[in-house]
């Protein structure tokens, strides 16, 4: 059977192009999209640019990567989340969904520069990527939606949500990411004003006024978690 071990150059490389991607991802957060050139990258990395080549070829496939990086975490919080669901409750798609949901809204408190970093790049009107291949972006934003669609498709099986448009079968998570992420945006206010802004109970208030929209009996929302913790201002 051939050993699948990668081979330390193997590993020497993927923690290299890890150690870009994570500098990448610091220069947004940091300074922005301007000051993030292949030039001052491979300065930070004590590099030269054409090191800098050997691993991306653009300053447009570091974007994709630092995006794709930054929904690979989401991705793996709600993976682990779904098979916690699954084990509490294997017949219950709707606190699968939910389940998944407070992975999410505990991991954006947990890990804001992450959760920043994709609301940045993906809120904003500019096209940040205009000749990069969409693949490396596209596949794990794909995945994501299709993780949430699993127990949605689940419960309207069951009768629990009314069906789904047959033209847009991933609306629904769409929408669901899409108003949780726009409620969770709002920590900032928060952090400004507590008394005004609590913004894990409105993302859960966000989500139940879908669910119900869709269809789900208000009996079914109310066993959730405990609320996650908000993250310290």
């Amino acid at each position: 059977m051939p050993d699948s071990t990668p081979s330390p150059r193997s590993r020497r490389r993927q923690q290299r192009t890890l150690d870009i991607i994570e500098r990448a991802t610091a220069l947004l957060l940091e300074h922005g999209l301007d000051a993030l050139t292949l030039q001052r990258l491979a300065d930070e990395l004590d590099l030269t640019p054409a090191a800098l080549y050997r691993y991306f070829d653009s300053k447009d496939a570091i974007l994709l990567a630092v995006q794709a990086h930054a929904l690979d975490a989401f991705d793996q919080a709600l993976e682990e989340a779904h098979l916690t669901a699954l084990r509490e409750r294997p017949d219950d798609p709707i606190h699968d969904l939910l389940t998944q949901a407070h992975a999410l809204i505990h991991l954006t408190a947990q890990d804001p520069t992450r959760f920043a970093l994709l609301a940045t790049t993906i809120t904003d009107p500019r096209v940040f990527v205009p000749h990069g291949d969409p693949a490396p972006i596209l596949a794990p934003f794909l995945r994501t939606l299709h993780r949430l669609n699993q127990p949605l498709l689940r419960a309207q099986e069951r009768g629990l949500l009314l069906p789904a448009p047959h033209d847009a079968p991933l609306r629904r998570p769409v929408a669901l990411a899409a108003s949780l992420m726009g409620v969770l945006t709002l920590r900032k206010v928060q952090r400004l004003n507590p008394d005004l802004l609590r913004v894990e109970p409105l993302a859960l208030e966000t989500l139940h006024a879908l669910l119900r929209g869709w269809g789900c009996p208000p009996e079914r929302l109310l066993h959730t978690h405990t609320p996650t913790p908000e993250a310290t201002p």
